[in-house]
């Protein structure tokens, strides 16, 4: 289910891609998906699926980070950090294996919305948490 909802949002084309109400529904559909209100542990089979395979649906996330909007850029790196907590060892797979996937990530310390730039804080702080090289490089992208 998560995967076509990511194609939809993916396709500049689409009319849903265009319309923000739209795109901001959709966002919070994939992000209770992936940890369900109330039972954040249900998600995990989403989030397998989310993450399994292949890097596609990782690197649609990926893509609405670029979006430009405060709501989208905010909600997908709280979906990243969700897929992180329910997931780590296949998210941290997944990013490093993906196309310029730490570098996406890396650049939205560097956004200068601050709403945007403390979720991105957030995400890499989660994702450093078990790996020392990683902590230190983000601590020398935020100086």
């Amino acid at each position: 289910m998560i995967p076509p909802l990511l194609a939809a949002l993916s396709d500049e084309s689409s009319t849903l891609a265009s319309e923000g109400e739209c795109v901001a529904a959709v966002i919070e559909i994939i992000g209770s998906l992936i940890q369900p209100p109330g039972n954040p542990d249900a998600g995990g089979s989403n989030a397998a699926v989310l993450l399994g395979g292949d890097s596609k649906s990782l690197l649609s996330l990926l893509d609405l980070l670029e979006r430009g909007d405060t709501y989208t850029c905010f909600e997908t790196l709280g979906m990243l950090a969700a897929l992180h907590r329910t997931a780590p060892a296949v998210m941290e797979a997944t990013i490093l294996e993906a196309p310029a996937g730490m570098g996406r990530l890396m650049s939205v310390l560097s956004d200068k919305r601050e709403e945007v730039r403390n979720q991105g804080v957030l995400l890499w702080t989660e994702l450093s948490s078990r790996n020392i090289d990683r902590l230190w490089l983000v601590g020398h992208h935020i100086r």
